[in-house]
């Protein structure tokens, strides 16, 4: 931030991530921008986002006279990939049960976004002076991993591996045991988020 001040920047857009606002409490439905996450029990990724943007506000106390501040803070974000490798740990899941490598529907829900629509609230928090000095969470719909397994099925392409991938997707609910494996699935995709 010191650089940006030094440099004439008017308004810096921090990019976060949903880890940091769920949790402690799962077991909670609603959350919103006043929502904390702690980082015990964290992984790397969710603890690293976490403590950037607790950092970005602290500095924002400092800084606020010179430079505005916006944090953005997107769920999932879905759309069109920049490499063909898919190196996000969502991605990365998905993978592992369109590989078969998964055995159950997780019971569980997706918060997630396009990429569209992040698009878009950069542009808005660039322009719009509503948005200085605020958390703003990009999430404009959640999917059931079911639901999301059905649109995959039903995705229609000429790519000839689609069908081959999408029949090996699992059509058995049991969350105990895919919370059970969490732990085990993590340390191979990073962590779910």
């Amino acid at each position: 931030m010191e650089a940006c001040v030094k440099n004439g920047v008017k308004r810096f857009i921090h990019t976060s991530a949903l880890e940091a606002v769920y949790g402690p409490d799962l077991k909670a439905y609603i959350f919103n921008e006043k929502n904390w996450a702690e980082t015990s029990g964290k992984d790397s990724y969710s603890t690293s986002k976490i403590d950037a943007e607790k950092a970005v506000w602290e500095l924002y106390e400092y800084y606020k006279d010179q430079l505005e501040i916006v944090s953005l803070v997107p769920a999932t974000v879905f759309g069109p990939f920049l490499s063909k490798e898919a190196v996000g740990s969502t991605c990365r899941a998905i993978r592992r049960f369109l590989l078969g490598d998964l055995f159950y529907i997780p019971e569980m829900t997706i918060p997630l976004c396009t990429i569209e629509d992040l698009c878009q609230a950069y542009y808005l928090a660039l322009f719009n002076d509503k948005a200085v000095g605020e958390r703003i969470i990009i999430c404009n719909d959640s999917l059931w991993y079911e639901e999301l397994f059905d649109i995959l099925k039903a995705h229609k392409t000429n790519h000839e591996d689609v069908e081959k991938y999408t029949k090996k997707l699992p059509t058995v609910k049991n969350p105990e045991m895919f919370l059970k494996g969490l732990g085990f699935m993590s340390k191979y995709i990073g962590g779910l988020h």
